[in-house]
């Protein structure tokens, strides 16, 4: 079973202790509206498997699949939840018609799930789960990677508002220079919501600095364009032997949104960029533009 609303209860109690708002969650694990959002921590809407794992993960929290015997099974991805169930399956001695038939599913769906396509649904999740008498929950991950959003403002937000401040420039100066707007700019500095990478570029540079990308190698990347991530951090990706799904674990993120980032030109959200280079061991950074060393050698 899946108790989704005691689930959302513990995410949301984590969220306001941590000082988040709906915005910071949203942008952070992928969803495009504060009102989504909403719904999904008021339990009104559910979420997907693998974005429940990704909204866990970013709180500081996983998911655990409890088994009848009290096992506790960490779930980092949906198919190592498919893969267990399937394990549970075969223990038993059980075909999966019997499990298709008690959890009220066509056996072609579970043969489908079992070989990896297409994913299951937290609903039909919690049914095959209740067969073997096992529930779905989130614990504290104490051994979670801290995402770079604190109580206040996220990092390199905070800089640029400190530099902003120091070389005493208005709000307004700064949305003249960038071509951001004075409304974006205030929310992004008061924490209400977080910059795009393009957003965050434009700003940077009308404060003299550039959002650099150094990697575990000690390449160091000016980035003055979001899109330049996805060739750079995909040769990073293959160049220490990681598939597209292992990164998608290590950094909780979707698989198609990584592929699109790395070779389709799409370009992901602040909170979002900053997991997939830690997950390789890279930072983003921001330097004053005259202190940016010559370029490295084109990693593509």
């Amino acid at each position: 079973m899946i108790d989704m609303p005691a689930i959302c209860a513990i995410l949301r109690q984590e969220r306001r202790r941590r000082r988040m708002t709906q915005a910071q969650l949203a942008h952070q694990i992928g969803y495009d509206s504060v009102s989504r959002m909403n719904q999904v921590e008021r339990g009104l809407a559910r979420p997907a498997t693998q974005r429940l794992i990704t909204w866990a993960g970013s709180l500081g929290h996983q998911v655990i699949a409890i088994a009848a015997d009290a096992t506790v099974n960490p779930i980092d991805h949906p198919q190592d939840l498919v893969l267990l169930l399937r394990a549970w399956r075969e223990q038993r001695g059980w075909s999966r018609s019997t499990v298709a038939d008690s959890a009220s599913t066509r056996h072609a769906c579970i043969r489908a799930w079992e070989r990896g396509s297409p994913q299951p649904g937290l609903d039909r999740l919690g049914r095959w789960l209740t067969v073997f008498g096992a529930r779905l929950d989130v614990r504290r991950d104490a051994t979670a990677v801290s995402v770079p959003v604190p109580a206040g403002l996220h990092p390199l937000v905070a800089e640029l508002k400190a530099e902003r401040v120091r070389r005493e420039l208005s709000q307004k100066t700064i949305a003249q220079r960038s071509g951001v707007s004075v409304t974006r700019l205030e929310y992004a500095e008061r924490g209400r919501s977080l910059p795009s990478l393009d957003t965050l570029i434009f700003w940077a540079g009308a404060l003299d600095h550039q959002l650099v990308a150094t990697t575990a190698s000690g390449g160091v990347h000016a980035v003055t364009d979001p899109r330049m991530l996805g060739p750079l951090l995909r040769a990073e990706r293959k160049a220490r032997g990681h598939t597209v799904q292992k990164l998608t674990t290590l950094a909780r993120l979707a698989h198609g949104s990584l592929t699109d980032w790395e070779r389709n030109g799409m370009t992901p959200r602040l909170a979002q960029a900053g997991r997939w280079t830690a997950a390789l061991g890279a930072t983003l950074t921001l330097t004053p533009t005259a202190d940016i060393p010559a370029p490295t050698a084109s990693t593509s």
